[in-house]
């Protein structure tokens, strides 16, 4: 109960000081990725949802805590030699815990969620293989299976929703930008359609930090991998409320594949560098 008691207390102080005890990348309430597009991405989870998975989360580390320390024993104590899969996975992740812990500490960057994913399939293999075989002395364990089972599969079904809608969001981005180009006439390299459309469209070498382009009415955090970027046209997820910035089209997607519209916005930007409109 000790090791639940700290996981529960450390996840109320994240979401208290941060909003989320996710790391993010993945999920994000905006949806996988976050903002990678101009303007602002709407929100995939309302407010109280978020809070509700933030919940959940809270609650399936402290079973999956719970779990962990209850299935530590029986792991030591199970009768006949150690499988060489089990030991191969307590190395595995072991060291895989150690690298984790001196990247997020050592490198100046940022930490994603995704970082985390080979280790937590290794140690939740552990604990359910030590859940097992601790089963006949703790018939508990089945309940507390259960239990972990049934937050799994709401977790799992907000991935789902994240996947979706990252697909469709992904995928209109893109048709943004190939509009910008075959229907309004802008070459390839001058349109910013998010960073997939741009780390495809631009040559050279990726710059980090490198300074924003200056006039410009659009500066993404992306843009500053491309210096080299001048764009003409843009795709934006929100109405950008600059008079550099004329609207060309407004087009929509659906939020998770299907139903729930959202609007994406082409504009074409008048700046000195796009005396002509970029066009041609």
């Amino acid at each position: 109960m000790l090791v639940g008691l700290i996981v529960a207390t450390l996840g109320c102080v994240l979401l208290q000081h941060l909003g989320t005890v996710f790391v993010g990348n993945y999920l994000w309430q905006p949806g996988a990725i976050g903002n990678v597009l101009a303007g602002s991405r709407p929100n995939l989870f309302s407010e109280p949802l978020w809070l509700l998975l933030n919940a959940m989360a809270i609650t399936s580390g402290v079973a999956f805590g719970v779990g962990a320390a209850g299935a530590a024993k029986p792991l030591r104590t199970w009768s006949g030699p150690r499988q060489p899969v089990s030991s191969l996975l307590i190395s595995f992740s072991l060291l895989m815990l150690l690298e984790l812990v001196a990247y997020a500490v050592l490198v100046e960057d940022a930490f994603f969620d995704r970082y985390l994913w080979p280790v937590i399939f290794t140690i939740a293999v552990l604990v359910v293989q030590g859940l097992v075989h601790g089963a006949d002395h703790q018939p508990a364990r089945a309940a507390h299976i259960s239990a972990a089972a049934a937050l799994g599969s709401g977790l799992l079904l907000a991935t789902a929703f994240v996947t979706l809608n990252a697909d469709a969001f992904t995928e209109a981005a893109w048709s943004a930008g190939l509009g910008a180009v075959h229907d309004l006439g802008f070459p390839a390299a001058r349109v910013d359609a998010g960073f997939a459309w741009v780390g495809d469209h631009q040559g050279g070498y990726v710059v980090a930090n490198a300074q924003p382009t200056p006039g410009s009415p659009v500066n993404t955090w992306y843009l500053r991998l491309f210096p080299r970027l001048r764009a003409c046209a843009v795709v934006a997820d929100s109405r950008l409320e600059d008079n550099a910035a004329v609207l060309e089209r407004r087009l929509s997607y659906n939020l998770l594949a299907f139903g729930v519209p959202e609007p994406l916005y082409v504009y074409r930007l008048r700046s000195a560098r796009c005396p002509d409109g970029g066009q041609g």
